[in-house]
Protein backbone atom coordinates (compact mmCIF):
# COMPACT_ATOMS: atom_id res chain seq x y z
CA UNK A 1 0.00 0.00 0.00
CA UNK A 2 1.30 3.58 -1.07
CA UNK A 3 1.86 6.39 1.32
CA UNK A 4 -0.84 8.29 -0.82
CA UNK A 5 -3.33 5.39 -0.48
CA UNK A 6 -2.95 5.69 3.12
CA UNK A 7 -2.91 9.79 3.40
CA UNK A 8 -6.15 9.73 1.92
CA UNK A 9 -7.95 7.14 3.66
CA UNK A 10 -6.36 9.14 6.82
CA UNK A 11 -8.21 12.09 5.35
CA UNK A 12 -11.46 10.51 5.07
CA UNK A 13 -11.06 8.81 7.92
CA UNK A 14 -10.67 12.78 9.55
CA UNK A 15 -13.04 14.18 7.15
CA UNK A 16 -15.86 11.89 8.69
CA UNK A 17 -15.01 12.42 12.48
CA UNK A 18 -15.41 15.75 11.80
CA UNK A 19 -18.43 15.32 9.88
CA UNK A 20 -20.07 13.32 12.82
CA UNK A 21 -18.14 15.22 15.77
CA UNK A 22 -16.38 13.77 18.04
CA UNK A 23 -17.47 10.05 18.87
CA UNK A 24 -15.66 10.22 22.36
CA UNK A 25 -17.36 13.04 23.32
CA UNK A 26 -20.63 11.48 21.70
CA UNK A 27 -20.35 8.65 23.93
CA UNK A 28 -19.07 10.65 27.11
CA UNK A 29 -22.16 12.77 27.12
CA UNK A 30 -24.22 10.13 26.49
CA UNK A 31 -22.44 8.55 30.67
CA UNK A 32 -23.76 11.86 32.60
CA UNK A 33 -27.17 13.18 33.25
CA UNK A 34 -27.43 16.89 34.30
CA UNK A 35 -30.29 18.82 35.13
CA UNK A 36 -30.83 22.34 36.72
CA UNK A 37 -33.51 22.79 39.64
CA UNK A 38 -35.17 25.70 38.75
CA UNK A 39 -34.35 26.37 35.81
CA UNK A 40 -35.30 29.96 35.58
CA UNK A 41 -33.78 31.81 38.75
CA UNK A 42 -35.81 35.59 39.23
CA UNK A 43 -33.80 38.21 40.88
CA UNK A 44 -33.46 42.35 40.14
CA UNK A 45 -31.38 44.55 39.02
CA UNK A 46 -27.92 44.32 40.58
CA UNK A 47 -28.85 41.03 42.22
CA UNK A 48 -27.54 37.63 42.18
CA UNK A 49 -29.07 34.23 40.69
CA UNK A 50 -28.52 31.11 42.58
CA UNK A 51 -28.35 27.65 40.28
CA UNK A 52 -28.89 24.82 41.98
CA UNK A 53 -28.38 21.34 40.21
CA UNK A 54 -27.93 17.62 39.90
CA UNK A 55 -25.08 15.52 38.44
CA UNK A 56 -25.35 11.55 38.06
CA UNK A 57 -23.46 9.23 36.34
CA UNK A 58 -25.56 6.94 34.53
CA UNK A 59 -22.34 4.69 33.24
CA UNK A 60 -20.80 1.45 34.55
CA UNK A 61 -17.26 3.86 34.86
CA UNK A 62 -15.92 6.81 36.50
CA UNK A 63 -16.17 9.81 35.46
CA UNK A 64 -14.33 12.96 36.44
CA UNK A 65 -15.68 16.63 36.58
CA UNK A 66 -12.73 18.73 35.03
CA UNK A 67 -14.14 21.57 34.46
CA UNK A 68 -17.05 23.76 32.71
CA UNK A 69 -17.89 26.13 29.79
CA UNK A 70 -20.63 28.52 30.03
CA UNK A 71 -22.01 31.13 27.99
CA UNK A 72 -24.20 34.63 29.26
CA UNK A 73 -25.67 37.27 27.78
CA UNK A 74 -23.02 39.89 28.50
CA UNK A 75 -22.53 42.54 29.67
CA UNK A 76 -25.72 42.75 32.05
CA UNK A 77 -25.07 39.37 33.55
CA UNK A 78 -21.77 37.33 34.67
CA UNK A 79 -21.78 33.75 35.65
CA UNK A 80 -19.58 32.92 38.22
CA UNK A 81 -18.76 28.96 38.13
CA UNK A 82 -16.75 28.66 41.37
CA UNK A 83 -19.59 27.01 43.04
CA UNK A 84 -18.96 24.25 40.95
CA UNK A 85 -15.06 23.43 41.63
CA UNK A 86 -15.66 24.22 45.85
CA UNK A 87 -18.91 21.97 45.98
CA UNK A 88 -18.50 19.23 43.01
CA UNK A 89 -16.51 16.30 43.31
CA UNK A 90 -13.72 15.28 41.53
CA UNK A 91 -15.15 12.67 40.03
CA UNK A 92 -18.42 10.60 40.14
CA UNK A 93 -18.12 6.95 40.70
CA UNK A 94 -20.41 4.78 38.80
CA UNK A 95 -24.42 5.41 39.57
CA UNK A 96 -23.37 8.14 41.95
CA UNK A 97 -24.91 11.56 42.18
CA UNK A 98 -24.17 15.29 43.43
CA UNK A 99 -26.56 17.59 44.12
CA UNK A 100 -25.95 20.81 45.06
CA UNK A 101 -24.85 24.69 44.23
CA UNK A 102 -23.51 24.89 41.02
CA UNK A 103 -22.77 28.33 40.08
CA UNK A 104 -23.90 32.19 40.12
CA UNK A 105 -25.31 34.62 37.60
CA UNK A 106 -24.60 37.96 38.69
CA UNK A 107 -26.60 40.92 37.14
CA UNK A 108 -25.53 43.70 36.62
CA UNK A 109 -27.53 47.33 38.10
CA UNK A 110 -27.91 48.90 35.16
CA UNK A 111 -29.67 45.31 33.37
CA UNK A 112 -33.20 46.39 31.75
CA UNK A 113 -35.85 43.78 33.24
CA UNK A 114 -35.90 40.98 30.41
CA UNK A 115 -35.39 37.44 30.49
CA UNK A 116 -31.76 36.24 29.52
CA UNK A 117 -30.87 33.03 28.37
CA UNK A 118 -27.66 31.13 29.05
CA UNK A 119 -25.93 27.44 29.09
CA UNK A 120 -24.04 25.75 31.57
CA UNK A 121 -21.54 23.18 30.12
CA UNK A 122 -19.81 20.23 32.68
CA UNK A 123 -16.39 19.23 30.97
CA UNK A 124 -14.19 15.64 31.61
CA UNK A 125 -13.80 12.61 31.01
CA UNK A 126 -12.66 8.99 32.10
CA UNK A 127 -9.05 10.65 33.29
CA UNK A 128 -8.62 13.58 35.26
CA UNK A 129 -7.23 15.68 32.32
CA UNK A 130 -9.90 15.21 29.89
CA UNK A 131 -11.90 18.53 28.74
CA UNK A 132 -14.51 16.59 26.35
CA UNK A 133 -18.46 18.78 26.60
CA UNK A 134 -19.96 15.77 29.47
CA UNK A 135 -23.48 17.47 29.49
CA UNK A 136 -24.88 20.68 28.88
CA UNK A 137 -28.32 22.58 30.10
CA UNK A 138 -29.72 25.73 29.45
CA UNK A 139 -30.54 28.38 32.20
CA UNK A 140 -32.63 31.33 32.22
CA UNK A 141 -32.44 34.35 34.39
CA UNK A 142 -35.42 36.51 34.61
CA UNK A 143 -34.56 40.27 35.68
CA UNK A 144 -37.62 41.98 37.18
CA UNK A 145 -37.66 45.77 38.40
CA UNK A 146 -35.74 46.92 41.30
CA UNK A 147 -39.48 48.12 42.66
CA UNK A 148 -42.59 46.69 42.84
CA UNK A 149 -45.12 48.96 43.37
CA UNK A 150 -48.40 48.13 45.11
CA UNK A 151 -51.45 47.75 42.83
CA UNK A 152 -53.56 50.61 43.67
CA UNK A 153 -56.54 48.77 44.63
CA UNK A 154 -54.38 46.60 47.42
CA UNK A 155 -52.27 50.06 48.47
CA UNK A 156 -56.46 51.63 48.86
CA UNK A 157 -57.58 48.49 50.84
CA UNK A 158 -54.60 48.43 53.68
CA UNK A 159 -55.22 52.01 54.35
CA UNK A 160 -58.74 51.60 55.13
CA UNK A 161 -57.51 48.56 57.41
CA UNK A 162 -55.13 50.87 58.92
CA UNK A 163 -57.16 53.50 59.70
CA UNK A 164 -60.19 51.02 60.79
CA UNK A 165 -57.09 49.96 63.16
CA UNK A 166 -56.09 53.47 64.85
CA UNK A 167 -60.09 53.87 65.31
CA UNK A 168 -60.11 51.13 67.15
CA UNK A 169 -57.16 51.84 69.23
CA UNK A 170 -57.96 55.33 69.67
CA UNK A 171 -61.21 54.35 71.15
CA UNK A 172 -59.94 51.98 73.10
CA UNK A 173 -58.25 54.21 75.15
CA UNK A 174 -60.50 56.39 75.76
CA UNK A 175 -63.11 54.16 77.34
CA UNK A 176 -60.73 53.34 80.09
CA UNK A 177 -62.27 54.87 83.27
CA UNK A 178 -60.18 58.17 84.14
CA UNK A 179 -59.59 57.27 87.97
CA UNK A 180 -60.95 60.50 90.20
CA UNK A 181 -59.25 60.91 93.24
CA UNK A 182 -61.27 62.07 96.29
CA UNK A 183 -60.14 64.11 98.90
Amino acid sequence: MSNRSVDARAACFSAALFALGNPIATVVAQELDFSLTPQTVYTTAGGVAVFHGQIKNISNFEIFLNGTYSFVASPPLALDDEPFFDNTPISLQPHDSFTGVLFYVGVDSSALADLYEGFFEIEGGHDGSAFDPLARSQFFVGVAESSVPIAEPVASGLMALMGLWSYYVFRRTRREPATRSTV
